[in-house]
């Protein structure tokens, strides 16, 4: 059996957002828009706008996404994996290991 992380790389190569993740699992499935809004209760303007990044996902909204698309949650929060860290988070953590290191110090 193949894991989602796999499917999603055959669907999309590279990294993917969290909207392009359900547009190409809802597509796969053959879902329109407003099925998905029937399903989850999220309008149809919603679901084109987090599909497009301009909303934020809510863990509430990938729940119901989620669950109407047969899927982990974690999948849509997470497409790129667990472990997968954009230039952003590794700047955070840089950043928080130099003020680790600095409060050892002092």
């Amino acid at each position: 059996m193949k894991r989602m992380i796999d499917v999603l790389e055959e669907l999309s190569p590279g990294t993917i957002t969290s909207g392009e993740a359900i547009r190409l699992f809802r597509n796969s499935q053959g879902f329109t828009l407003k099925e998905i809004e029937k399903i989850t209760g999220i309008s149809e303007q919603r679901l084109s706008s987090l599909e497009r990044g301009r909303s934020l996902l809510s863990v509430k909204n990938a729940r119901k996404i989620a669950a109407a698309l047969g899927l982990n949650p974690f999948t849509i929060l997470f497409p790129n994996g667990p472990d997968f860290k954009d230039k952003e988070i590794q700047k955070i953590e840089r950043l928080r290991d130099k003020l680790l290191k600095e409060k050892k110090v002092s």
